[in-house]
């Protein structure tokens, strides 16, 4: 290719032709079958995936009589405001997070609660302390993917 400057950029045709290519070419595929609730209904241009994480060795756990919670946002996703995303997320970390169980729960159009329970041997509190200090110990966090509507 020629080295042809535009006048005022100093945008030489091949830096000009790349970020052309690279600012069209979209290569994601998400088709969103069902949603939770009936009145979300939008269209595939403006599906989106967004991603989070509450953060390595960071994450506020909570107690609960019988669980540990954490809370996290997905308020700068940008979705529809009423909508429900469709969310999946998992409890990672350096150790033991593979001996609980959990759910989730969406309390408003931005957060969520994830809630995780001790599933299998004793739990710890029956060794002096508590899930909250295993899921700090171990560094726990909760990784997730909500998928909903823009538009």
């Amino acid at each position: 290719l020629l080295p042809f400057t535009f006048p005022k950029m100093k945008l030489t045709l091949p830096v000009l032709s790349i970020l052309i290519l690279l600012t069209t070419t979209d290569c994601s595929d998400v088709k969103i079958l069902s949603m939770p609730l009936p009145d979300d209904k939008g269209s595939a241009p403006c599906v989106r995936q967004c991603y989070g994480s509450t953060g390595h060795g960071v994450t506020v756990w909570q107690n609960n009589p019988s669980n540990i919670y954490t809370r996290t946002s997905y308020k700068d996703c940008g979705f529809t405001k009423g909508s429900k995303p469709i969310i999946s997320y998992e409890v990672t970390g350096e150790g033991y997070h593979s001996y609980t169980v959990g759910g989730y729960s969406s309390y408003s159009d931005e957060t969520f609660l994830v809630f995780v329970y001790w599933q299998y041997g004793s739990p710890p509190a029956v060794h002096g302390y508590s899930l909250v200090e295993k899921a700090r110990q171990h560094k726990w966090r909760v990784d997730w993917v909500a998928t909903g509507y823009t538009c």
